[in-house]
């Protein structure tokens, strides 16, 4: 690249002293050469704002710019949105403070946003790791979570094959500073925030997806999203999101969305009633859920 946009990463941190300095090495040791890092703790209890802090002061000089602050729990979502207004960058990274990027991880993302310059925002694929930092699987493509890579690289099927087969990993996402004055913040009445503002950008077409691996998504007992104490609040989470979209989708893609809200309601009922009515109409639902993600895979492969 001829010259290189001021990209930010921003990483929220919660209880994560074990991998706050690989995270941050990750981003130091990228081969794109003009990136702000923002740093928000949000309310830790262990060790990892002091980590951070210690680390930047002596390595703050390998980016353009660095903040770092350190704040009362206040959530994923407002942590993000206050990180968002801290960044000056054209392009924002949101990273967690677990994760890593690889070394082309950024540029990638950027230079795929600067080809097309019809998105908004971009993913990509990841590769998944330990809590040592070992590769678990040298190769976690979106199709591993159940995505078809060709049909979320097609712009008629990408809304489709998010709604039908989510399952994106974390770390893999970037957009232009102006999708969050067009699309808007992340929703604060949620619990996590990459779902439903993949939905929301998908359902205007600005939305694109690269195969290349951007990042490594770590998994270890501790993520948030993997802690049996949040499985109902997930549940509830995409209950909501889900209902939340649909307003903003027509034609099959909210048939889709609608048939997925219905079976995320019910999914929350059995969870809570315990019905053996409730249980019966939740899996007549969910198959006719997977009838419907394989009938748009023979509606791509028709049209292909």
């Amino acid at each position: 690249m001829e010259s290189y946009p001021l990209v930010s990463v921003v990483v929220p941190c919660y209880n994560h002293e074990t991998y706050i300095e690989a995270c941050l090495e990750s981003v130091a040791n990228s081969d794109y050469n003009n990136i702000e890092l923002v740093f928000i703790d949000d309310g830790s209890s262990d060790n990892s704002y002091n980590k951070a802090y210690e680390w930047l002061r002596l390595n703050g000089h390998l980016f353009s710019s660095y903040h770092i602050e350190k704040q009362q729990n206040q959530g994923i979502c407002k942590t993000l949105n206050k990180l968002v207004a801290n960044a000056s960058g054209e392009y924002i990274i949101p990273l967690a403070s677990d994760d890593m990027v690889t070394p082309t991880g950024v540029r990638l993302r950027v230079e795929a946003l600067i080809q097309n310059p019809q998105w908004l925002a971009v993913f990509a694929d990841a590769m998944s790791i330990d809590e040592q930092g070992s590769i678990v699987e040298r190769n976690i493509e979106t199709s591993h979570y159940g995505c078809n890579k060709q049909m979320l690289a097609h712009i008629k099927y990408i809304a489709s094959e998010l709604i039908l087969c989510w399952g994106i990993p974390g770390p893999v996402f970037c957009a232009r500073s102006q999708a969050y004055v067009e699309i808007g913040l992340y929703n604060e009445e949620i619990f996590f925030e990459d779902r439903d503002y993949y939905l929301r950008i998908a359902s205007v077409g600005k939305l694109g997806y690269i195969p290349d691996e951007v990042a490594f998504y770590r998994i270890h007992t501790s993520n948030t999203c993997r802690t049996s104490d949040n499985t109902i609040k997930m549940i509830q989470n995409y209950t909501y999101a889900l209902e939340s979209n649909l307003k903003f989708f027509t034609g099959l893609n909210k048939k889709f969305l609608q048939l997925e809200y219905f079976l995320s309601k019910y999914q929350l009922k059995c969870s809570v009633t315990n019905s053996f009515l409730d249980k019966c109409i939740f899996l007549a639902m969910k198959a006719s859920f997977k009838c419907c993600k394989h009938l748009n895979r023979l509606r791509f492969y028709a049209g292909a």
